[in-house]
């Protein structure tokens, strides 16, 4: 029985993240039996949480390898060449890893079995679901699908779609998890790789929904915020200069 571990980090991007992954691996390929996916933080020490088996496919995205334990653990995973391992992410931590780190030179990279992508410049659900297509669709040729032009937006504090922050105050009030994102977004069994015009207009009915539950919630945090403000603010001098403090 094959397994694919997926590891992505507890925030909008890596649920995203590790959502395209399990898609990917649920709807073409075929030699899986059992999906294990699991939302972790950078300190999670992963020799507790890993637990592999020969031939096994252990996915990292949206995942910083921060402590040196954790590094330790993904080399030894490497130097065993008994699985397949793929690590995507954008944070520059991971660079400076993979700079720092002297026993990746002593590993094969060409190796089919591993693969790396670190890239500052993308979300990584941008970068997964450019990896994905680009495995489905040999030609690389393909549009990325707003929902991922969001996340990379609010993830990267780029803001470069309209309504970042109340689309992320949306998502945020919603209840799902990897396994659940896609059908929560769709309400159906739609292939998120398979970006149509149906797909997109399912998905922007989802984004416009998200943004429409944001404004609202965005509308009651200043309200709120003014409210405290006004019951709790009080005027500082600092350098000549009157501003408003509030203690929540």
């Amino acid at each position: 029985m094959k397994t694919v571990h997926i590891f992505h980090h507890n925030d909008l991007d890596g649920r995203v993240s590790g959502a395209l992954m399990y898609e990917y691996f649920k709807r073409y390929v075929d030699d899986v039996n059992n999906y294990d996916v699991n939302e972790i933080n950078y300190s999670t020490v992963l020799s507790t949480k890993c637990k592999v088996s020969d031939g096994d496919t252990i996915v990292f995205v949206d995942y910083s390898f921060s402590k040196l334990e954790n590094v330790e653990f993904l080399i030894n995973l490497m130097m065993k060449n008994s699985y397949k391992i793929i690590w995507i992410d954008h944070h520059k931590t991971s660079s400076d890893v993979l700079l720092k780190m002297h026993e990746l030179k002593e590993i094969n990279m060409d190796n089919p079995n591993i693969y790396f992508r670190v890239d500052t410049t993308r979300c990584a659900t941008w970068l997964v679901y450019d990896y994905l297509k680009s495995v489905i669709n040999s030609s690389g040729i393909f549009e990325v699908p707003n929902i991922v032009k969001y996340i990379n937006s609010y993830d990267n504090w780029v803001f470069d779609m309209p309504n970042t922050k109340e689309f992320a105050y949306g998502i945020d009030a919603l209840d799902y998890d990897a396994k659940s994102f896609f059908r929560i977004m769709f309400k159906d069994d739609s292939d998120i790789f398979k970006y149509s015009k149906e797909t997109a207009a399912l998905e922007s009915k989802f984004i416009n929904t998200m943004i429409r539950n944001g404004k609202g919630i965005s509308r009651y945090i200043s309200v709120r915020n003014k409210k405290e403000l006004d019951y709790a603010g009080f005027d500082i001098l600092i350098c000549d200069t009157i501003s408003d403090t509030v203690y929540l």
